[in-house]
């Protein structure tokens, strides 16, 4: 049975009807768990509309996967992510975007497939290479699933080898703001990006990525003076792109991140934000465990390949 902490997740919902309606005594109800009552269970459906079930007529509940994404909806949520972490040079083949930023993380370093190249698959692959040989990076592809499927086992085929699965997640942004002891500024300072990335003297193109002012958030807690945790969000019409959520490991078990995200999804939803929306690897544990728990579900994954080296 879907108990409270299954709030936010796709479940399933028997229940028994007052009144039986063609000789049927029993009804199912599929959606989202939005509520767990002694007496109810309020249950979101696909078409958007709500509805509570009494507890005492409820025979049997469980979570069920996700809604399976169309192929759309990936291509769109993929593109606010990509405006949300911009990289600093790019160029467009087809409805392929090639991105570079002076190797500053995967996602700004490899092509996003978002649709056709507008030529032959194998001419825009060497397209691809080109792009990143003259800028002396790796050739890669961020391959969202089920949207680039096709291409992904082309890539295989060849010798492309896969990385970096990862998982999209979404929740509606109610679902996650919290009371939250987080400090929001609207541009990283030496003590975030001390802990954020080890490092406070980025490549200018991470400057670029990171951005600043009214639709870029970022979280700090402090600890005896001390930054111990921190986050970013960028707003990407009414959907919260929160990233680079990371406490000192002295810090850690404490609660802070979801305090980071509590207090980012505060800060967003005061600029109108209606949804959330994370990008967690595949086999961070952690990560995973605590966006489950805020009641982000997984909206579709994507995973890197990277090109095999070139014999001569």
């Amino acid at each position: 049975m879907v108990q409270e902490r299954d709030i936010g997740r796709r479940v399933v919902v028997r229940h028994r009807l007052d009144v039986p309606v063609g000789g049927a005594r029993f009804t199912d109800v599929t959606g989202r768990l939005d509520a767990v009552t002694d007496k109810l269970l309020r249950v979101g459906r696909d078409d958007g509309s709500s509805v509570d079930i009494p507890q005492e007529t409820v025979v049997a509940s469980k979570v069920i996967p996700p809604k399976r994404a169309s192929h759309t909806a990936v291509a769109d949520y993929q593109e606010i992510c990509d405006a949300a972490w911009p990289a600093s040079d790019t160029a467009w083949l087809g409805r392929w975007r090639l991105r570079s930023a002076d190797g500053f993380t995967r996602r700004a370093n490899s092509v996003l497939v978002l649709g056709d190249p507008g030529i032959d698959v194998d001419s825009a692959v060497l397209r691809v290479r080109d792009f990143y040989a003259a800028r002396n990076r790796p050739a890669g592809f961020s391959l969202a699933q089920p949207l680039t499927r096709r291409l992904d086992r082309a890539l295989a085929a060849d010798g492309w080898h896969k990385d970096g699965a990862a998982l999209v997640q979404t929740t509606e942004i109610k679902n996650i703001v919290a009371p939250s002891t987080a400090a929001i500024a609207t541009a990283p300072d030496h003590d975030w990006l001390r802990l954020a990335y080890e490092d406070t003297s980025l490549p200018e193109a991470a400057t670029s990525i990171l951005g600043w002012g009214p639709r870029r958030g970022f979280a700090s807690i402090t600890v005896d003076g001390t930054v111990v945790a921190v986050g970013r969000v960028a707003l990407e019409g009414t959907v919260a792109v929160i990233s680079s959520v990371k406490v000192d490991p002295k810090h850690r078990r404490h609660g802070l991140a979801a305090d980071i995200v509590a207090g980012l999804a505060a800060w967003a939803a005061s600029h109108r934000a209606a949804h959330a929306c994370v990008q967690v690897e595949e086999d961070n544990a952690g990560a995973r465990a605590l966006y489950e728990r805020l009641g982000f579900t997984t909206h579709h994954t994507y995973h890197y390949r990277w090109a095999p080296a070139v014999s001569h």
